[in-house]
């Protein structure tokens, strides 16, 4: 395994960078979820310890600090609720204070709370704290260090000399397996994220073209949120002759034709675009948020000139709204109507007349 391997294997889940990017967002609100589930079960078990230490007697030189602890928790739950979703750094300081806190429970019942008897319970959180969240295996790693260290020293100031060896013994042992396990923890719960995004991509993939197909065009119709602060222009493109290509010089020749328009097309949008799709046979359509009517004119006519030095030639239709009265259908109906009057023109202008061209105008 190269440096770079390695790299992608300690910090993104054995993936590259970009693909482990791309699902972050998703591991967030995943962890997120998972945040809020086990500060409730951990919170749970403390009020158990609390309620039993009241009524049995039993530990309740140690009430204070379990009802101390439970507050934490209930403090991580409300930062959970209120702050998780603000950014991804209020996020992962809350599940940096979660897992250390735990960790530091652990070893308060491994030390001071029992400094006769062997530990136990901070080693099922040591080995349990890497399965919590998906993080970077780094990030784990090191907080198995960091604990197992500290656990160490408290074992040497609190417990009896003869539980020292066996103690020290499997603080080295856990703490080995945790961080041996932990880039393999990562890569099998990253690889869930990864693999449903690949699918995602290919289902929503034009395989010719390389743009978005019609099902992202789809979803991106049902999408809520505003994809502009000013206004929002949609470009609505077919190709001309597309069929007489096929039929006669072949359809490498139409695929090529498509490639070339879509090619020229990003670019005219920009290469980072996201909302450029190939919604038909020969139909592409593009928004583009925020732009100048003439700014957008200016785009269009580039791209005409740019396919016809090709030899080829393209329909192009364009609407834009204002984002207090936008209207994805209208809009999308209002750019296609466009579109089609200029197809028409064009056939019109080769002397090529017929209701196959005119009756999406009407």
């Amino acid at each position: 395994m190269d440096r770079k391997n390695w790299m992608n294997y300690i910090c993104y889940g054995g993936f590259a960078k970009e693909e482990y990017q791309e699902v972050l967002p998703e591991i967030h609100q995943n962890n997120k979820k998972r945040l809020l589930k086990y500060v409730l079960i951990f919170s749970a078990f403390l009020s158990v310890l609390i309620l039993f230490s009241i009524f049995t007697g039993l530990a309740s030189q140690f009430r204070n600090y379990y009802i101390a602890l439970l507050i934490g928790y209930v403090v991580f739950l409300l930062m959970g609720i209120f702050l998780a979703d603000k950014s991804f750094f209020w996020l992962n300081r809350i599940m940096d204070g979660f897992q250390y806190t735990s960790l530091l429970f652990g070893i308060f019942l491994g030390t001071v709370a029992s400094p006769d008897h062997a530990s136990a319970t901070y080693f099922v959180i040591l080995v349990f704290c890497p399965l919590l969240f998906i993080r970077s295996s780094l990030r784990n790693i090191l907080m198995i260090f960091v604990s197992d260290v500290l656990y160490v020293v408290m074992v040497l100031i609190c417990k009896q000399s003869t539980l020292w060896e066996q103690d020290l013994f499997n603080a080295f042992c856990f703490g080995a397996i945790s961080i041996l396990l932990a880039p393999f923890l990562t890569n099998v719960m990253v690889e869930n994220f990864v693999m449903h995004n690949r699918i995602r991509v290919m289902s929503q993939r034009d395989a010719l073209t390389g743009l978005q197909n019609r099902n992202a065009f789809e979803t991106f119709l049902k999408q809520t949120f505003s994809v502009c602060k000013k206004s929002l222009s949609c470009i609505f493109v077919d190709v001309n002759g597309l069929h007489e290509m096929n039929n006669t010089y072949g359809h490498e020749a139409g695929d090529k034709l498509l490639k070339d328009v879509a090619s020229d097309f990003l670019n005219i949008c920009g290469r980072d675009t996201k909302y450029l799709y190939r919604i038909g046979g020969d139909e592409f359509v593009a928004f583009v948020a925020d732009i100048s009517r003439e700014c957008l004119d200016d785009k269009i006519q580039y791209l005409i000139e740019t396919v016809e030095a090709r030899e080829y030639h393209i329909a192009v239709g364009a609407a834009t709204h204002p984002k207090d009265a936008l209207d994805l259908q209208v809009l999308i109906k209002q750019a296609d109507k466009k579109m089609y009057e200029a197809k028409v023109a064009y056939y019109n202008k080769l002397g090529i007349t017929g209701t196959r061209y005119v009756s999406r105008t009407k």
